[in-house]
């Protein structure tokens, strides 16, 4: 006879699951507490807006402090300003051009080069500080246009405008250029022939105590003195610079009585003198 423990067994996992409370209905969906994963991706989101702040908007990686080596003529306070000025505001309404994260090398070195012609420029970025290397072009002669003041280098080349307020301390050490032409950083005003016979032109007429108002360009090769006295002189860089100082000289004592009659004295021809009263 064979007996059936089948019921007996089915009692027996009905108890079971009486005990571990696993009775299931499929009739009714079982819904699964979320407030503990609801409180984790809250946590998340928090998180990820703070460090967004701190890293993006904080003073964590802004530039605080703007370092600059090289720096001899150029006005210091000037040069940061300008840095300043492109490294302010923000990329897409958004980012801080301040952050160094974001901060564009590139487009701070066009913008300085746009207003200063240096021979090298570097920039470095470190914790909250900008750090600038830059060599100056030697300047050889200042040129004023009725407007602004600017250096030139040894090239002729205009390297940079001069501040209204600093031009006074410059102008007695170097050549004042006077012209009405319209100057841009980078334009080549002079060959380095001409700027070359400027500087030793002013350095014998010192030597001479010469009043020297300025200097003038005038033909392809030709550089007018113009003196503080009213009258101007006429050289040809291509002649004996000596020779034509000896000339001048010679007419302003044996000739010229009155300075303050005087025109002009062309010296371009070498022996033949020329000068003409007012």
């Amino acid at each position: 006879m064979i007996e059936d423990y089948s019921y007996q067994k089915s009692r027996l996992n009905i108890k079971k699951d009486y005990q571990r409370k696993e009775f299931v209905n499929p009739y009714f969906s079982h819904k699964k507490k979320t407030g503990y994963f609801n409180t984790r991706l809250y946590l998340k989101i928090l998180l990820a807006l703070f460090l967004i702040y701190l890293i993006v908007y904080s003073s964590l990686l802004k530039v605080r402090d703007i370092n600059v080596q090289g720096i001899d003529l150029i006005n210091e306070q000037e040069f940061i300003s300008l840095i300043n000025r492109n490294i302010s505001g923000y990329y897409l309404f958004i980012l801080p051009k301040k952050n160094l994260l974001f901060l564009n090398k590139k487009d701070l070195t066009e913008a300085i080069n746009s207003h200063y012609s240096l021979n090298s420029l570097q920039i470095k970025k470190s914790w909250n500080a900008l750090n600038l290397k830059i060599e100056e072009k030697i300047s050889s002669l200042i040129v004023y246009n009725n407007k602004e003041y600017y250096f030139t280098d040894a090239a002729g080349t205009i390297t940079r405008q001069i501040a209204g307020e600093e031009s006074a301390k410059y102008l007695s050490r170097f050549p004042l250029i006077l012209t009405v032409q319209q100057i841009n950083i980078g334009y080549e005003f002079a060959s380095a022939r001409i700027v070359g016979f400027i500087i030793e032109l002013d350095n014998k007429l010192k030597e001479q105590k010469y009043r020297i108002k300025g200097y003038e360009l005038g033909g392809v090769n030709e550089v007018y003195f113009d003196s503080a006295e009213g009258w101007q002189a006429k050289f040809d860089i291509n002649s004996d610079l000596q020779q034509a100082l000896d000339n001048m000289n010679l007419i302003l004592k044996e000739k010229i009585k009155d300075r303050k009659l005087l025109n002009y004295i062309d010296l371009r021809a070498g022996d033949k003198v020329f000068y003409k009263l007012k």
